[in-house]
């Protein structure tokens, strides 16, 4: 799984913390199915072997699924794509497309929001449209009037095998995020 390999661990941590959230989890490895990718229609496509497309379009359903349930109850939902990276510096990348999968500004009260935990360890910024880790596929795919979707690349630093307790501490963070950010 390489720098996916804890996220699931903080996804499930964050959970427990805000049992609000739900969680889509791909099961397959980057390498077979990029779920963040689209289907068709470019050059670097989601997988390579027929196959897979099962389980590509249950994931995306399963994210639509949720989201419409949450709009339905609620008027209004939230996705927050994790992601894992190897960067040069520690830290957490939001991407948001410039914004336009966060029009009601949905980004930049989570970016405000980490901000004040830089004291804890948490380093975060907005990355601009060309920038790496701007908001991939799944964002945009998911994104609407009603739906902010943020996505969330987390640096290893966070999930190395001997970061456990940096990794609760960013679990318990992102699950206030959910619940006390509008």
């Amino acid at each position: 799984m390489g720098r996916e390999r804890h996220v699931s661990t903080i996804a499930n941590d964050v959970n427990r913390y805000a049992p609000v959230a739900s969680i889509v989890r791909g099961l397959l490895p980057r390498v077979v199915c990029d779920y963040n990718r689209p289907e068709e229609g470019v050059e670097d496509v989601a997988y390579a072997d027929e196959g897979v497309g099962i389980y590509y379009r249950a994931y995306h359903e399963r994210i639509s699924s949720l989201l419409q349930r949450a709009c339905a109850q609620y008027g209004k939902a939230r996705l927050i794509d994790l992601r894992g990276y190897t960067g040069p510096t520690a830290g957490l990348v939001l991407g948001s497309r410039n914004s336009s999968t966060c029009r009601d500004g949905y980004d930049r009260r989570a970016l405000e929001f980490l901000e004040n935990y830089e004291d804890r360890g948490v380093y975060a910024h907005i990355a601009r449209v060309g920038e790496r880790f701007s908001g991939g596929y799944t964002v945009a795919r998911h994104a609407s009037e009603k739906v902010s979707a943020l996505q969330i690349e987390i640096d290893a630093w966070y999930m190395e095998d001997d970061a456990q307790e940096r990794g609760r501490v960013l679990s318990a963070i992102l699950s206030q995020l959910i619940e006390e950010v509008p």
